[in-house]
């Protein structure tokens, strides 16, 4: 099943840049926000000594924009990409306690 997901990521992985691409080409704009925020995303990682970070931005339901920054494994130098999974260690207690509340 693993390999089924891989190999459909790896298939929609280029549609998906695809169609960012044209969202920033017609829209500039944002394009240029997108890359001011960037930078800050950059210069945040480095204040913070965070590893690394997947960021995507949606419009609608469109994926118009989506980067990894850093190392998705810091020791083998592995960049981090748009598709990186990570651990979501234990931030679920976090929505169970205000679902309660």
């Amino acid at each position: 099943m693993r390999i089924r997901s891989v190999l459909l990521a790896a298939l929609l992985v280029p549609t998906a840049a695809q169609a960012q691409s044209r969202f920033l080409e017609q829209h500039p704009d944002v394009a240029s926000r997108i890359e001011l925020y960037s930078r800050w995303v950059e210069a945040q990682m480095r204040y913070d000594h965070q590893p690394g970070v997947s960021i995507g931005i949606v419009v609608g339901t469109d994926l118009v924009w989506a980067k990894g920054f850093g190392y998705a494994d810091r020791e083998r130098r592995i960049p981090a990409t748009p598709t990186t999974a990570y651990r979501i260690a234990s931030i679920t207690k976090l929505f169970t306690a205000t679902a309660i509340m």
